[in-house]
């Protein structure tokens, strides 16, 4: 799904699925972003050519890729049910704090929720780094709670805290709306 998106700093951004040749500047972005937690470049390139996992980026009509979201079902070992995992997400630290992280997650978990339902899924969950109070705020605003029990630590040994939340299964034709509407809000 694409969806042009005016930023309210005149930016006008595609939310969008990464294209095949985006997803080295993905792993690149990410490894610089995340470098501190571990290996993130390797990681991210892992990650993004696995089947399941998506990646929507955000990015200047034409242009580059300015932030983007990697997300997929999984279930973790011993655990009873699959969730929707973000595993990464990123905005080029010159636009943070202008609302583009949350409406990349607000688009990648409406796109989750349209397939929930058929996969039986029930909640979306994430690690965050213990120390960014900025990203814990965020996703603390879009529903995401702490749940100690499953806190773990990053490849560096850096505290990694779990946040889950309640994924609603919807219709696609809501699910689809419900990206479209994320995607257009004015953060």
């Amino acid at each position: 799904m694409r969806v042009s998106d005016p930023d309210p700093h005149n930016l006008r951004i595609d939310l969008r699925s990464a294209t095949r040749d985006e997803l080295p500047v993905v792993s690149r972005l990410g490894a610089t972003a995340f470098a501190a937690l571990g290996d993130y470049g390797g990681i991210l390139r892992d990650w993004v050519r696995e089947p399941g996992v998506q990646t929507t980026v955000a990015a200047r009509p034409g242009g580059a890729v300015i932030g983007f979201v990697t997300w997929a079902f999984v279930r973790a070992p011993g655990a009873p049910a699959a969730c929707c995992e973000m595993i990464a997400v990123f905005v080029e630290p010159a636009l943070r704090g202008r609302g583009l992280g949350a409406r990349l997650m607000q688009h990648a978990l409406a796109l989750g929720a349209r397939h929930a339902a058929t996969l039986g899924v029930t909640r979306a969950a994430l690690h965050v780094a213990a120390d960014n109070g900025p990203a814990r705020a965020l996703f603390e605003s879009l529903g995401f709670e702490r749940a100690p029990a499953e806190d773990t630590a990053y490849p560096s040994g850096a505290a990694s805290l779990r946040m889950v939340r309640a994924l609603a299964p919807v219709a696609a034709g809501d699910a689809a709306r419900e990206a479209d509407a994320s995607a257009q809000e004015s953060a």
